[in-house]
């Protein structure tokens, strides 16, 4: 049997979409019964997926409503499907130049890297390699497949690899490579065993038998081809299932079990009749002639090929050319030498309006494509023109405005280090000076510190300890009370150097050491007020500390506010509360007749005003409320702490 009419068909097999023939006819009749575009269109692009099982003619018919329904809904994705069976149609037509024109248009609007564009991508580049494999390029074929495996395996698109690899042994048993095809194959019937890929088996297995059958393995050939008519069977494919059904035929032959081989060639071309396809159908009549010539039945031969001879297509020249050339080898066969002789002078008239036809046809194909290679040359020349020139023009504003850039960049950087610089150099001036007023300060502090202790503090012991010895040489009370006042004077100017001391001795005090200051200070003045219950409460968990003179002027306020409470309040309570958490406070609370205003002078003369102008000048708040009902509470606390609260 002439190749011809095997290979090419084994390639169409890279595509899958079939359906079961009775699910055909169903969604023939749901399509009749349908109003609603929508719903025509998914039915049109259903029954479209069953190529194989449709005519040509059906098929193309089915398309150009999907594509006219996909255009008035503009569903892209459903004009594309109706596209590619469009495609497909004219590569069966033998319209090569359309079928990849609208391939090459598709493929620019659907990318392989849009997972949802990516299965139609896959559709319309094996559809360029079953045209290529028509025209009996093997070359650009093979090519184009193995650009698509790459891609699949890319993007792991496990149906794509399979049709792929399919069409890859599809070509290698065409160039008579019968073990690199196995090969290629036996890899993919891992995926056998997945419902979702069976589709894609049925021209698989009848590949893998056209294998083994080149390599003589006719057993294992017939053990495929079952399998490929089995699964046909199944999910209705009608082209695979008659092509399978072929194959198996020739195999029988082989075998030399002419009755089996005749009954599946019949089964076959019964199969083709259901498409309705005439020119397939022709093809298979040829099929049973050959069939007959070859196993000595050369008369049925003569029958069936002038029955095709009579058919409507018996002016599509090179159908005839193939039932006239089935047709005088029977004739020679049974010795018909005349009509032989006739059969031969037709042959060779058909081959020369052929050869005729087909070069005019590829003279004028030649010039169209030479007229629109020049124009297209021309324009791709003018356009290549406006861009070298569009290039240099924004090449060379690019360039300018990048050095203008690099300028400006340089030149605000070098403005930006020099401040910088300058910023350092004033900042150091600016600490070195504050330092050394730091130091002098601290040395000056000291200094007054030393002279204090060493000069006044000295001359203020000496008068304490002189007092001890003057005895007033008038007994009377008013002599009593004036030495009794000096001596306590004199007492409070040491206390006070003392403190003072105390306070310029340190570089900076925490509050605890201030607290033990307050309860030195009250266990000094207890005894003069033995009526008054005095304590020192602390509640420090954060023990702050506090520069000199900060902490000079707290005790001077904590002091005045215990002197006033004792003095002027009546009271029989002083509590001082020393706090301290994120901020602190000094609280002097007493249980005395309070006061009425304390902005007003206290019998201690200015003592509210000094103690307001030693808070105000350390920045913290200082205030006077009622205590519990009666007395006074002195609070002092930093200004932050005020506000917090």
């Amino acid at each position: 049997m002439p190749k011809l009419f095997i290979i090419p068909i084994l390639l169409l097999a890279c595509v899958t979409g079939f359906a079961q023939t009775r699910l055909l006819d169903s969604l023939k009749a749901e399509l009749s019964r349908q109003s609603d575009r929508t719903q025509r269109l998914k039915t049109i692009t259903a029954i479209c997926d069953d190529q194989y099982s449709l005519s040509t003619d059906s098929l193309e018919n089915y398309a150009l409503q999907a594509s006219e329904l996909a255009g008035e809904l503009g569903n892209k994705y459903a004009a594309s499907l109706a596209n590619h069976k469009l495609a497909f149609c004219m590569m069966k037509r033998g319209k090569a130049d359309t079928a990849l024109l609208i391939a090459e248009t598709e493929l620019k609007k659907n990318s392989v890297a849009n997972r949802d564009t990516r299965d139609i991508y896959f559709k319309f580049s094996i559809l360029q390699a079953q045209v290529s494999n028509s025209k009996a390029n093997a070359a650009q074929t093979i090519t184009t497949l193995y650009r698509i495996l790459g891609e699949a395996e890319l993007y792991n698109d496990t149906l794509a690899t399979i049709q792929s690899t399919n069409g890859i042994a599809s070509v290698r048993i065409q160039m008579d490579q019968p073990v690199e095809a196995l090969a290629t194959l036996m890899g993919t019937l891992k995926y056998g065993s997945n419902p979702h890929f069976e589709k894609a088996f049925a021209s698989l297995y009848s590949n893998i038998a056209m294998a083994h059958n080149k390599l003589g393995h006719t057993d294992s050939a017939l053990l495929y081809a079952d399998k490929a008519i089995r699964l046909c069977r199944k999910i209705g494919n009608l082209t695979f299932l008659s092509n399978a059904l072929s194959y198996q035929s020739n195999f029988f032959l082989k075998k030399n079990q002419l009755a089996d081989a005749e009954a599946s060639l019949r089964e076959a071309i019964e199969v083709r009749k259901r498409m309705n396809d005439e020119a397939t159908f022709q093809n298979d009549q040829v099929r049973l002639a050959n069939f007959y010539l070859n196993t000595g039945q050369a008369a049925k031969a003569v029958v069936i090929c002038e029955a095709s001879l009579s058919s409507q297509l018996n002016d599509v020249a090179f159908l005839r050319l193939q039932v006239y050339d089935v047709l005088a080898k029977a004739y020679k066969s049974l010795g018909e030498d005349k009509l032989y002789q006739q059969t031969l002078e037709r042959i060779i008239s058909i081959k020369d309006t052929v050869q005729q036809d087909n070069a005019s046809s590829a003279l004028a194909e030649m010039q169209t494509r030479y007229e629109v290679q020049k124009k297209e040359n021309t324009i791709i020349q003018q356009e290549l023109d406006i861009s070298r020139k569009n290039y240099l023009f924004y090449g060379s504003i690019g360039v300018l405005l990048f050095a203008v850039v690099l300028a400006l960049l340089t030149f605000f950087n070098y403005r930006r280090r020099e401040k910088l610089k300058l910023d350092l150099l004033l900042q150091k001036e600016k600490d070195s000076a504050a330092l050394a007023v730091l130091r002098a300060g601290e040395s000056e502090r000291k200094r007054i510190a030393a002279d204090l202790h060493d000069n006044l503090g000295a001359y203020a012991a000496s008068i304490v300890s002189n007092l001890e010895f003057i005895q007033p040489q008038l007994q009377d009370e008013g002599s009593q009370v004036a030495m009794q006042e000096l001596r306590h004077n004199s007492l409070s100017i040491v206390s006070q150097l003392n403190d003072t001391i105390w306070v310029l001795n340190k570089d900076s005090l925490s509050l605890t050491a201030i607290s033990d200051r307050v309860k030195t200070f009250i266990r000094r003045v207890q005894p003069s007020f033995p009526q008054v219950q005095m304590q020192v409460s602390e509640d420090i968990e954060v023990d702050h500390l506090l520069p000199p003179a900060q902490a000079y002027q707290l005790f001077q306020i904590v002091q005045e506010a215990v002197n006033n409470a004792l003095r002027h309040s009546g009271s029989r309570n002083v509590d001082i509360l020393v706090a301290s958490r994120d901020s602190w406070q000094v609280l002097v609370s007493d249980d005395g007749s309070g006061m009425d205003s304390p902005s007003g002078k206290s019998g201690g003369g200015n003592g509210l005003v000094n103690m307001k102008a030693r808070a105000a000048e350390a920045g913290w708040n200082i205030s006077w409320l009622p205590a519990g009902g009666k007395g006074t509470q002195v609070e002092v606390s930093p200004m932050t702490f005020a506000s917090d609260r």
